[in-house]
C-alpha cells in the first residue's frame, strides 16, 4: 500500500510540477494575450464603425435611386416612355442635323465662287486730306506763284 501511495504522492507532485509550468506559461504569455485582446477589440471598433460608414452611404445610396426613380418616373409621365423620348429626341437632332447640312452647302457653294487668284490693281495718288501733303502743296503753290511773278515782272520792285 505504501508503494501505491508513494505512487500517487509522485504523480501528485509531478501533477503539481505541471501545473506551475503551465502557470507560468500562462503569466508569461498573459501580456501577449491581452495585447492581442486589445488588438482585436480595437480591431473590432474599427470594423463597426466601417460598418456604420456602410450603412450610412447604404441609406444615401438608397435616397439617391428612389430621388432618380422619382425624376424618371416623372420624366415618363410627362414624356411617355424612354423609348418615345429617345425617338424624340433622334428626330429633333436628325431635324437640326439636316438644317446644318443645308447651312454647310451654302457656306460651300458660297466658298467655291470664290476666285482661286485676284488680279490687284495698285492705283498711286496723293492723299489730299493728309496734313503733310496739303502744307507741301501749299508750299509749291506759293513758290511757284512767286516765280510767275517774278518772270512776269510784276513782282520785282526794281523797276
Amino acid at each position: 500500500m505504501q508503494t501505491e501511495l508513494e505512487n500517487i504522492k509522485q504523480q501528485v507532485d509531478s501533477l503539481q510540477e505541471n501545473t506551475d509550468l503551465i502557470t507560468e506559461d500562462i503569466v508569461r504569455i498573459m501580456p501577449t494575450i491581452v495585447s492581442l485582446l486589445s488588438a482585436n477589440e480595437k480591431a473590432m471598433q474599427e470594423f463597426h464603425d466601417m460598418r456604420a460608414k456602410d450603412q450610412e452611404h447604404l441609406t444615401q445610396i438608397k435616397a439617391f435611386i428612389k430621388q432618380e426613380h422619382d425624376i424618371l418616373s416623372k420624366i415618363i409621365k410627362d414624356y411617355g416612355s424612354l423609348e418615345d423620348v429617345a425617338n424624340r429626341s433622334s428626330e429633333t437632332t436628325s431635324k437640326h442635323l439636316s438644317i446644318l447640312t443645308e447651312k454647310e452647302n451654302e457656306i460651300v457653294a458660297k466658298v467655291s465662287q470664290i476666285p482661286d487668284s485676284v488680279k490687284i490693281r495698285h492705283l498711286y495718288g496723293v492723299d489730299l486730306k493728309s496734313t503733310p501733303v496739303v502744307i507741301i502743296m501749299i508750299l509749291f503753290f506759293d513758290h511757284s506763284f512767286i516765280g510767275i511773278r517774278y518772270v512776269t515782272g510784276k513782282g520785282s520792285t526794281d523797276r
